[in-house]
């Protein structure tokens, strides 16, 4: 998975490797793509495939920052909150990790 590659990055890939006609599943899930991808891969393995490959990385520019100027930021309302409770950005994505490492 590639955040900001064309919606067919896997299937150019594959091709210009000589694999072309293979199964692909594209990825794109912002931060969390690598994961997704990983996760996607186990559900097939799951499934009965005998085999998956995956590949990508992730490539994002300044982190949490937008990339659009014309809308608010998809988080902005939970930055709001955690300021005025004086809660410090560090903190943020605490809840999630705890739960996360929690299910392992």
């Amino acid at each position: 998975g590639y955040v900001y590659g064309d919606s067919t990055c896997g299937q150019a890939a594959c091709y210009r490797l000589g694999l072309p006609g293979l199964p692909i599943l594209n990825v794109n899930n912002n931060c969390a793509t690598g994961s997704a991808a990983l996760d996607t891969g186990r559900r097939f393995v799951q499934a009965g495939a005998g085999c998956v490959l995956v590949c990508g990385f992730e490539k994002m520019s300044g982190g949490l920052a937008s990339n659009f100027e014309d809308r608010e930021h998809p988080a902005q309302r939970h930055f709001d909150t955690m300021q005025a409770l004086g809660l410090p950005k560090e903190q943020m994505l605490k809840g999630v990790l705890t739960e996360m490492t929690e299910k392992v």
